[in-house]
C-alpha cells in the first residue's frame, strides 16, 4: 500500500518531504534502525522495477578490492536478466513510466546543476594513489 501511495503521490507533482510526512502521517516507518524514511530511499524505490512485476537478478559485479559489495558496481545492461512477469505487479506499468519520467524530469532541472566540474566528467580526474575516480564540490 506504501508503494502505489509514493508512486501515486509522485504521478500529482507531490515533493519527496510531502511523501515521506504522508508515510509517516499513516503510520509508515522505513526498515532502517530508526524508521526513517530518506529522500535517496524513496527515490530508489521509485526507480526500481520490481514493482511493475519485472523481477532482475545478475545487476552486481562481485566484490570490490576491499571485499565489499556496493551497488556501484553494476554489470553493463546486456548481462542483467530481467524476468517480465517474474514478481507480482503492484503498480501498473503505464504509472511506473509515468514516474520515471517525472523523476527525470526532477533530476534534470538546472537548480540541480549549480556548478559544472568539466575535468570530473567522464573520470579525467582521477586519484594518484588508489586510481578512483574525483568529483567537485
Amino acid at each position: 500500500r506504501a508503494v502505489k501511495l509514493m508512486f501515486q503521490m509522485v504521478d500529482c507533482g507531490f515533493s519527496y518531504k510531502k511523501i515521506i510526512d504522508t508515510l509517516y502521517s499513516n503510520g509508515y516507518r522505513s526498515r532502517s534502525a530508526d524508521g526513517k524514511f530518506k529522500k535517496a530511499t524513496i527515490k530508489e524505490m521509485l526507480e526500481n522495477e520490481k514493482y511493475m512485476g519485472v523481477y532482475t537478478y545478475n545487476k552486481a559485479n562481485g566484490k570490490d578490492s576491499e571485499r565489499r559489495r556496493t551497488k556501484y558496481m553494476a554489470k553493463k545492461p546486456e548481462e542483467i536478466i530481467r524476468v517480465e512477469g517474474g514478481c507480482p505487479a503492484i503498480v501498473d506499468e503505464a504509472l511506473f513510466w509515468r514516474v520515471q519520467e517525472r523523476l527525470s524530469n526532477r533530476s534534470s532541472s538546472s537548480r540541480s546543476k549549480k556548478y559544472y566540474y568539466p575535468l570530473s566528467d567522464n573520470g579525467l580526474m582521477v586519484c594518484q594513489y588508489c586510481g578512483k575516480k574525483m568529483s567537485g564540490n
